[in-house]
Formats: structure tokens, sequence, C-alpha cells
């Protein structure tokens, strides 16, 4: 069975409330951020909610992947829209493989020539 989403988003947004209690000032600089960097400008802010879902994604965090698909689905974002930012989620993180097999390769190579091991090409 799946993540709940909805039952996360849910849920952080309770526990949350107490939390916003006790740092008042934090928590209405991070809204008064949230609200200005969401602004429709050159993108949209279905747009910016897009990229909001992939950095979650690419975190692993399911509480930004909830808040931000819930934003989304209240914008009418649609499912090729979601699907195609997944797609660029998982097209980023085969080419940070990519790159980071690249530069792992480069220091083994570099440590078993300092070591003289023979059986490696």
């Amino acid at each position: 069975m799946g993540k709940d989403y909805e039952e996360i988003a849910s849920s952080l947004s309770k526990n949350l409330g107490d939390l916003h209690k006790q740092t008042a000032e934090t928590t209405a600089g991070f809204g008064a951020m949230a609200k200005g960097a969401l602004q429709d400008g050159t993108l949209s802010k279905k747009h910016k909610e897009l990229i909001d879902l992939a950095i979650g994604v690419a975190a692993k965090y399911d509480g930004c992947i909830a808040f931000h698909t819930k934003a989304l689905v209240e914008l009418g974002v649609s499912r090729e829209e979601v699907g195609e930012t997944l797609g660029m989620c998982v097209y980023m993180g085969a080419d940070q493989f990519t790159c980071m097999r690249r530069t792992l390769l480069l220091h083994l190579t570099s440590f078993l020539k300092r070591i003289n091991f023979k059986h490696f090409k």
C-alpha cells in the first residue's frame, strides 16, 4: 500500500500549529517569504509549485510532496504536468548518478594507482 499523502498533509498541519505558536515571528517571516516566492511572475504559481514538488521528491520529504501536491490540485494541475515533472525528477536523479559514478571511478582509480594495485584496469 502506498503512502496516504492526504493524511500526511493533515497530520503535519495539525502538528505545525503548536510550533507556529512557539515561533510566531519566524513563522510570519516564512509565510511572507512563501507569499513572495509563490506569486505569479515570469513563472506562474502552478509552475513554481511544480518546482516545489520536484524538490520535495528529490529531497524525499513526504511533507513537501503532500503539501505541494495538494496546492497543485487546487491550482488545477493536470496529470500530464505532474507526470512530466516527475519525469524530470527521474532524469535528474539518473544524471546525478552518472556524474557521481564518474567522480567515484576517478577517485577509485587514483587510490588504486597510489597503492600500486596491479589488477585494476
